[in-house]
């Protein structure tokens, strides 16, 4: 038998971006808000997921990012906090570890959802930047586009929307005109620019792919451009769209997401900083500039 020791060597520390009082803030009230929901989110109505992220905007940096499951990170196989000990004890391995995975998970990278009205300000954005879009649009309520019948949230109408009105009353019927003024081919470029479709590669694991759960020039119709550009019909992750948004409003710069600000040595030396320069421009400053005004 021979022996070898090996000589402990200290790792690196990992500086991040993380505020703590922001993080506690998010932590405090999804807890709250799950609290007052728990008999909805029994019956089917309440939240499922409810995730949280806070981004400074000018250079990527996140600031708190938690969702509605937390777990102990010394004992992270319990499912006690979620399911009675009875319950826990009829599951299966595999129905356990679905459990766990879903707990474990982090919502705000690894599950997708269609953004709704939160996509309505790139549409106006993509409209600004092509010059392609009219001053008003008429909304009566309703659109028959493509054999279908779609709607607004206000069925008698909105009546005459200016570009900055059909934002404040987050009118379907105007974003529809917007979008087939657009048309499909500047849509979907500026789909790409935002990076929809694309990953964020934030400094974490797990982060979904949704370049099968959007649109192209190539497979889309009528009906699908019109219903993305009030943001249903195709998938986000919070991440993503954190991210794009953020561009929208700070003069146009897309910024990588992340969590590690540095990396220092046992001695406190800095191994490595994360660099904050965008890694591109969506939007011009003065698109930027008046849809923030709109927002």
């Amino acid at each position: 038998l021979e022996r070898t020791i090996k000589e402990p060597v200290n790792g690196n520390s990992l500086i991040t971006t993380i505020d703590l009082n922001i993080q506690t803030i998010i932590d405090e009230n999804i807890a709250r808000f799950q609290e007052e929901h728990r008999d909805e989110e029994i019956t089917g109505a309440g939240s499922q997921h409810t995730g949280v992220i806070v981004m400074n905007p000018q250079n990527g940096e996140i600031l708190g990012m938690s969702d509605n499951f937390t777990y102990d990170l010394n004992n992270p196989w319990d499912l006690t906090k979620y399911y009675s000990q009875e319950e826990a004890n009829t599951f299966s391995e595999k129905e356990r570890l679905e459990k766990l995975n879903a707990i474990w998970q982090n919502f705000c990278i690894t599950y997708t959802y269609e953004p709704g009205s939160t996509a309505k300000p790139f549409t106006v954005a993509t409209g600004l930047e092509t010059g392609k879009l009219k001053e008003t649009y008429e909304c009566d309520g309703v659109e028959r586009i493509g054999g279908h019948d779609i709607k607004c949230s206000n069925r008698s109408g909105h009546g005459t929307e200016t570009i900055e009105k059909a934002v404040m009353d987050s009118c379907n019927d105007a974003l529809m005109g917007m979008a087939i003024d657009i048309g499909k081919e500047d849509f979907y470029k500026y789909q790409n620019i935002f990076n929809f479709g694309l990953k964020t590669n934030i400094d974490l694991p797990g982060e979904a792919r949704t370049d099968g759960l959007i649109y192209t020039v190539d497979n889309t119709n009528l009906t699908s451009l019109a219903t993305n550009s009030f943001g249903q019909n195709f998938n986000v992750t919070m991440v993503q769209l954190a991210s794009a948004f953020s561009s929208l409003i700070n003069g146009g710069y897309y910024y990588q997401p992340h969590l590690v600000r540095k990396i220092i040595d046992e001695n406190g030396n800095t191994v490595q900083n994360v660099e904050n320069s965008p890694l591109k421009q969506t939007i011009s400053k003065q698109t930027s500039d008046t849809v923030k005004g709109y927002l």
